[in-house]
């Protein structure tokens, strides 16, 4: 990797960044320094990791590399890192995009969790029974 992959890469993540801004946006609860230590990571030689361990990337990567866009027709998360695809970088966008959906994975399964519980609070014993009965 060299500073032009590099440069690549960066306008990759601009351009992937900039198509997700006409749509919906939210902000996954993943943290920050997790997410910067896995981009770090996702550099296997220590040489190019440091390469890679500047302040302006820390900052862009923490602040806006858990943004995602959830789609109105199948509902699937997708992140910007998704669609970045600079060739000596597949890595480091695949671990990202894959933190961040499973951190945004993990909280709709809890929101669901949750309101399928408030649900049940609401339901009368009788109808828990049948509901119990009809799942076997």
């Amino acid at each position: 990797m060299n500073f032009k992959d590099f440069k690549d890469f960066k306008k990759d993540v601009e351009s992937a960044f900039n198509a997700m801004i006409a749509d919906n946006l939210f902000v996954v609860n993943v943290d920050k320094d997790l997410l910067w230590m896995s981009y770090l990571l996702s550099f296997e030689d220590e040489t190019i990791r440091q390469d890679h361990n500047c302040n302006a990337c820390k900052s862009f990567i923490r602040h806006y590399g858990k943004v995602v866009a959830i789609d109105p027709q199948t509902y699937k998360v997708k992140t910007f890192w998704d669609d970045v695809h600079t060739p000596g970088y597949e890595k480091t966008a695949s671990d990202l995009a894959k933190l961040v959906k499973e951190a945004e994975k993990a909280r709709l399964t809890e929101l669901l969790a949750k309101k399928q519980s408030e649900k049940m609070e609401s339901m009368s014993e009788d109808e828990i029974r049948q509901r119990l009965a009809e799942l076997g």
